[in-house]
């Protein structure tokens, strides 16, 4: 507030320190590379639950993401972020993790979740899809790390922006024999269920 008052904007001082450090950021290889915690400290600055990733498409344009990290609230902050960004040569400016479609498998925690191993069921409530993920040998012992896992392919199949906005309550089972006969999709298929409600 007092930043505003003095008329400094958070978001274009983010930004014009991004301009000042583009060429850094485009030469990065390594998530280890020291500069990456300064995009950190920097986002901070406009908010604490900024996030981002950073890399390039399959076309070879450099994008930078700023992700809510799934945080509704924090969703107008980086809108507001990402509205105000400068044209940058050779850099495209994107709000929220997007879609990064089917992952075979996913290595959480030392705990090993393939796609196929991951079902799901659902309803619809109003403008939300209630789901209920099922994972194969789902346990006491492993739930932490594999429902952790899980989320990681939902977001890898939706996105952020479709799973905070279109996903209302999940609750977590163990993966029955026969799914299929259950009625139960495979998680490969959750982006048509989601984007048609």
């Amino acid at each position: 507030m007092l930043s505003r008052l003095l008329g400094v904007d958070p978001q274009r001082r983010f930004w014009k320190w991004f301009e000042d450090n583009a060429s850094s950021l485009a030469a990065v290889k390594s998530g280890n590379d020291p500069i990456l915690q300064k995009v950190i400290r920097e986002l901070s600055k406009v908010h604490p639950n900024l996030d981002f990733e950073m890399g390039l498409s399959d076309n070879e344009q450099l994008e930078f993401i700023v992700s809510a990290n799934g945080i509704r609230g924090v969703f107008p902050i980086v809108e507001q972020l990402v509205a105000c960004a400068p044209t940058l040569p050779n850099w495209k400016i994107i709000a929220f993790r997007q879609p990064k479609g089917s992952v075979p498998e996913i290595l959480y925690d030392n705990f090993l979740l393939k796609e196929e191993d991951v079902w799901f069921s659902y309803k619809r409530r109003m403008d939300k899809v209630d789901l209920t993920i099922y994972i194969r040998d789902l346990s006491p012992d492993n739930q932490e790390q594999a429902i952790g896992a899980s989320f990681i392919l939902l977001d890898n199949a939706l996105g952020e922006y479709l799973v905070a906005t279109r996903i209302g309550f999940i609750e977590h089972k163990p993966l029955p024999d026969s799914p299929s006969a259950r009625g139960f999709q495979p998680l490969s298929e959750i982006g048509t269920v989601v984007v048609k409600n």
